[in-house]
């Protein structure tokens, strides 16, 4: 079937998704992976410090796009036509108007029903007009579940988890430094410094927190990354199993 009835987007994203960052995708900042075999049936570290880092490879991104024709053979708005007989000699676009939401100013959809209820009201565009520009896509981290055994008490116990945007050259074609974004600042964030009873390593502390401001990571060439830290008080004193992300997400 053409695709000349428009493309409809989902406009409320699903909240149950959940992404393992188990103990073999974690270096140490020595540059060591982790990983030991447990009588427990999972990998887990035993050391008498531990400063370790994870690049969350499994966090899908969607950078939104816009209408075009290629997608949506409508045209709203009066810039549309404007802007496709701009298009170079021989460019199908000439004949095509551009669609909207775009990133041409005067071509968004003046109906807004390019998404699929059910949509919160303050979405709703009979209440808040048209779309205006792509629906976010992709995945929010919501909370954080940090999954860790002391054998003994704790020194110190500290999680972090952070967004790392890589930019192009500038306008002067100089590079630029990378955008650091915390998602959870790094600190105790609430995780458990006492011995887990019984102490010998059967039970484990699942803390989960909460990230302050969640929102879709959408920018390009963003990296998420994780920091978990650990100081025992004796040699051998706890254990660590990783990370479950809680996301929200919506890529269709």
């Amino acid at each position: 079937m053409p695709n000349s009835d428009g493309m409809y987007l989902s406009d409320t994203p699903l909240t149950d998704m959940e992404i393992f960052i188990g103990l073999t995708s974690w270096r140490s900042s020595t540059g060591a992976v982790l990983g030991s075999e447990s009588g427990n049936l999972f990998i887990s570290w035993n050391n008498a410090a531990l400063d370790c880092y994870a690049s969350c490879g499994a966090v899908l991104k969607r950078t939104g796009i816009y209408s075009n024709p290629d997608l949506m053979q409508e045209a709203f708005g009066t810039l549309g036509v404007v802007a496709a007989a701009s298009a170079p000699p021989g460019s199908p676009y000439i004949v095509r108007p551009q669609p909207g939401p775009s990133s041409i100013s005067g071509t968004s959809d003046p109906l807004g029903i390019q998404n699929i209820p059910p949509m919160p009201s303050s979405r709703m565009p009979t209440r808040v007009g048209a779309q205006s520009g792509p629906i976010a896509k992709g995945i929010k981290i919501n909370s954080v579940d940090v999954l860790h055994t002391n054998f003994a008490a704790q020194t110190n116990v500290q999680f972090g988890l952070k967004s790392i945007q890589f930019l192009g050259d500038n306008a002067a074609g100089n590079q630029q430094a990378p955008v650091v974004t915390d998602l959870i600042a790094y600190g105790n964030n609430g995780l458990s410094l006492i011995a887990t009873p019984p102490g010998d390593g059967s039970k484990w502390n699942k803390k989960n927190i909460v990230v302050a401001t969640p929102s879709f990571i959408i920018l390009p060439d963003t990296e998420v990354v994780a920091r978990f830290t650990s100081t025992p008080t004796g040699s051998n004193a706890f254990q660590f199993q990783g990370i479950v992300l809680h996301c929200s997400y919506n890529f269709c």
